[in-house]
């Protein structure tokens, strides 16, 4: 049984972190005490390297 490879990505400073599962192709957002308007600016910028992926968002 292969285990698929997790990529993790933590912004620190907001306090945001990112799980990024290949096998699954999602990115999974854990936001603390953060509002959903700069999720939505972190989840643009993240989406110029995975632009692949965040096309679902």
């Amino acid at each position: 049984m292969k285990q698929s490879k997790e990529f993790i990505i933590l912004i620190l400073n907001s306090k945001k972190i990112f799980f990024y599962n290949p096998a699954l192709n999602k990115i999974s957002i854990i936001i603390k005490h953060l509002n959903y308007r700069v999720a939505k600016h972190i989840l643009a910028l993240t989406s110029k390297i995975y632009n692949h992926i965040c096309s679902k968002f």
